[in-house]
Order: C-alpha cells, then sequence, then structure tokens
C-alpha cells in the first residue's frame, strides 16, 4: 500500500510540474492579435495609450518598455455600467527572463470584446490611467 500510494504522489507532481511548464509556468501572455514596434502615425510621443484602427472593432493600444519584453495587453473587460473599456498590459518576458535596457514604445492592436459598442470616441482604461480614442494623447 506504502509503495502504491508514493507512485501516486510522484505521478501527481510530474503532471503537475508538465501542466505549468506548457502553460508558460505562470508568465503573462498577451491577448493582442498582433503587436509591431513603434507607434501609429501622429501618436510618437505617446508613451502610454490608445489610437483608432482602421477597423472600428479593433484598438490600437501604445505601451513603453523594453524591446525585448514588451507590455502587451493581457486583460480586457467591458464595463457596461459606465461604458469603459479596461485594458491591463502587462511586460511579457522572454524565456531566458532577461530584458534589454533599451526603451521602446511597442502598439498592440487589439479586438475588442463581442459585449463591446464600436471604438470611435470610446473610454479605454490602460492600468487605470484614462483615455479617450480619438483624441491626441
Amino acid at each position: 500500500m506504502q509503495r502504491r500510494t508514493s507512485t501516486t504522489i510522484v505521478y501527481v507532481l510530474l503532471v503537475g510540474t508538465l501542466v505549468a511548464a506548457c502553460s508558460g509556468g505562470g508568465r503573462p501572455l498577451s491577448i493582442a492579435e498582433t503587436h509591431f514596434t513603434g507607434t501609429p502615425e501622429g501618436f510618437s510621443n505617446v508613451e502610454l495609450g490608445v489610437a483608432p484602427h482602421e477597423d472600428s472593432r479593433k484598438l490600437q493600444i501604445i505601451t513603453s518598455g523594453s524591446s525585448n519584453c514588451p507590455s502587451l495587453p493581457t486583460a480586457v473587460n467591458w464595463r457596461d455600467r459606465d461604458s469603459v473599456l479596461e485594458v491591463s498590459v502587462a511586460e511579457i518576458r522572454p524565456e531566458s527572463g532577461i530584458c534589454s535596457t533599451d526603451i521602446t514604445r511597442t502598439t498592440s492592436v487589439l479586438e475588442l470584446p463581442d459585449n463591446a459598442p464600436d471604438a470611435p470616441r470610446m473610454t479605454v482604461v490602460i492600468d487605470g490611467q484614462e483615455f479617450i480614442v480619438g483624441d491626441r494623447q
């Protein structure tokens, strides 16, 4: 009986380790459709902000940080009660965990949740800072 219990415990620990490794090991994952280094035209001085996208069901989220550890959207929530789109961003580190010390701007293309209206003039809160789509920042 003791041997069977020990084998079961080892098996459970092994499966748990494999699941954690396959899920990114606790690292945040981006929900952005895509991202690129730089900013949309007219937003070159923005360190954190939002820009319209040609598709009204999408937004461009602008962040600053290390070029190989960009801050990207990791969660989005549409709040019906006050018509606000909440966006959380997090630094996405490579497997090595080492980030360069350069600072660059990154733009992420984010699809709006199904229950949110089209983007023009939408209020967006990114990590606690409020922006209006279409306003110069």
